[in-house]
């Protein structure tokens, strides 16, 4: 059947996020995963990307025709996820309801109960993640398993209600149940952006004292809360932390680096980290060209805006719709019009098509010329 939908490149970040547990999982109840398991991720990825959905599903039911496999609840497991990574969770569900029919003939256990709530939590429908849990494993005498909570957890943060993921943790300490960073993260993580610093430093003190090490998610949490509302020498002392206990700081907290040097009204200090990023052994990727220039542009530093924002595009990381119109529209303002004309050319087949006509008026409106398409691939070439 032919499906309506498509997965953003949010939507796909967010489910990866919560996938990697997942595969974990995955690795530690089965021992070392046979490369086709992980090839179906691949081949998906790849035909999500290219909006081929249709396709999708008969890669899929194929997949499932395989005998070899087919007794394997992890290669389950992959197909539920994978049709969840396409935005089909109705067929994931339906996979996971029918895996006997289907020829999976042992006990289903925690790895594809895993899989579906790890589903519904990529869909957005953190809401039925609870009863899911309850339900289906009473019905099918499965044993929710570390991750299986933590799933929990982080849907339970994600309606915004940190104090019951706190309980669903402190059962989880009643079961000798095993915690991870992966545990609190998300508690410290809601804990921060209802602006409760105080219970989220308590969460911190207590996952340090049950023998969690932080990890790069963690901190960068708590990196992401000082970006927003501290100040740049609390982003530099944390960051001494992190390399403390052996944590390098990566490209994500040097963005929030950046943007917190925006925020407090360091321009010159945000350029000089962008520009020895490389010195630090550190590759910026797309946020960094799609925030740093975005900043800069709400600083009305529509030059250096437009040398991120380019040195982006020569990346293949393109800005969004918004941020990129604001950068147009200072360039034309500052009397830089050959520039705005080269975004434009550069741009005007790369946004989705509900953007398309109102590109179109801007550019009317500000008398710019389109770029040729020989101009435009040109320009695309080359590669820095």
């Amino acid at each position: 059947m032919a499906i309506a939908h498509y997965a953003s490149s949010c939507h796909l970040h967010y489910f990866l996020r919560h996938l990697r547990p997942f595969s974990t999982t995955i690795i530690a109840e089965f021992g070392k995963p046979q490369p086709k398991l992980f090839a179906i991720d691949s081949e998906v990825k790849h035909l999500v990307k290219d909006r081929k959905f249709t396709e999708i599903e008969t890669l899929l039911e194929e997949k499932m025709k395989d005998a070899t496999n087919i007794n394997q609840e992890s290669y389950f497991a992959t197909i539920i996820v994978s049709y969840a990574y396409a935005n089909m969770l109705n067929r994931a569900h339906a996979i996971f309801d029918n895996m006997p029919n289907l020829g999976f003939t042992a006990s289903r256990t925690s790895l594809s109960l895993n899989a579906l709530l790890t589903s519904y939590a990529h869909d957005g429908q953190h809401s039925r993640v609870p009863d899911l849990l309850a339900d289906l494993s009473k019905k099918h005498f499965i044993a929710p398993n570390s991750i299986s909570y933590g799933i929990l957890i982080n849907s339970l943060c994600k309606l915004g209600s940190p104090e019951k993921a706190c309980e669903t943790l402190e059962e989880m300490e009643e079961k000798k149940m095993k915690v991870s960073p992966f545990t609190y993260t998300p508690i410290i993580d809601a804990f921060y952006k209802m602006k409760k610093k105080e219970e989220a430093e308590k969460m911190w003190v207590k996952m340090v004292g049950s023998g969690c090490m932080p990890d790069h998610a963690v901190f960068n949490v708590k990196a992401t809360y000082i970006s927003n509302y501290g100040k740049p020498g609390e982003m530099l002392e944390l960051m001494e932390e992190m390399e403390k206990t052996g944590i390098k700081p990566d490209i994500v907290t040097f963005n929030l680096l950046i943007s917190c040097y925006c925020k407090n009204g360091k321009l010159l200090d945000a350029k000089n980290l962008y520009s020895n990023l490389k010195e630090k052994n550190v590759r910026p990727n797309a946020a960094t060209y799609r925030n740093f220039s975005r900043l800069l542009c709400k600083n009305k530093d529509f030059d250096m805006g437009f040398k991120v924002c380019k040195e982006g595009i020569m990346k293949k990381k393109y800005p969004d719709f918004v941020p990129a119109k604001i950068l147009v529209e200072g360039l034309v303002k500052n009397e830089k019009k050959e520039e705005a004309e080269w975004i434009c050319g550069v741009l005007k087949k790369k946004f989705p098509p509900r953007f398309i006509d109102s590109w179109k008026k801007m550019m009317e409106k500000l008398e710019l010329n389109v770029v040729n398409d020989e101009g435009m691939r040109q320009s695309e070439g080359v590669i820095v």
